[in-house]
Parts: C-alpha cells; sequence; structure tokens
C-alpha cells in the first residue's frame, strides 16, 4: 500500500497555484501553455505522479470491488512501473 502526492489546490484554485501564473513583466496572468516557463519542467517531472496515481486507484478499486484478477494485474504491474519510472519521480 502506498500513499502518492495529492495537489488539490490546483482543482481548488489555491492562491500560491494562481500566483505561479502571474507574469509581473507583462502585468497579467498567463493561462495558456508558455515555453520555458521556469515551472515547465516541475510539471513534466510531476506527470509521472498522475500515471502512478491511476495505478493506485485501479489497485483500490480492484480491492474494493473485490477482482482479484485486476487487483493481482495491478500489484504485477505497479513494480514495474515504479522501477521503469525511479529516475522521473520520487515515490
Amino acid at each position: 500500500l502506498a500513499l502518492s502526492n495529492t495537489f488539490s489546490g490546483f482543482v481548488h484554485a489555491a492562491s500560491t497555484h494562481i500566483m505561479e501564473m502571474y507574469d509581473p513583466a507583462k502585468i497579467l496572468f498567463e493561462v495558456g501553455p508558455t515555453p520555458g516557463h521556469p515551472l515547465l519542467a516541475d510539471h513534466h517531472h510531476n506527470q509521472w505522479n498522475y500515471y502512478y496515481r491511476g495505478i493506485l486507484a485501479f489497485g483500490f478499486a480492484a480491492w474494493a470491488f473485490d477482482e482479484p484478477r485486476v487487483r493481482e494485474a495491478v500489484n504485477k504491474f505497479k513494480p514495474d512501473f515504479e522501477r521503469r519510472s525511479r529516475d522521473r519521480v520520487d515515490f
């Protein structure tokens, strides 16, 4: 059993996430993708966390609905995903 990061501020608009979109040089909020943005690499790195959370969600659902074949498939896939993505995300 593992816990992953949750970032509810992205869904519920926490002030820190809103202010990350502010560009003081242009005096506006950038809501679209901005090439070269200083946080772009962080977002690419964090993408693996969303994949991992999806894997965990399937595992929890398989356990809750008593689906041993799905649970077995998740339990077999998860360590391989962790191993392959070790350099991309901290578990």
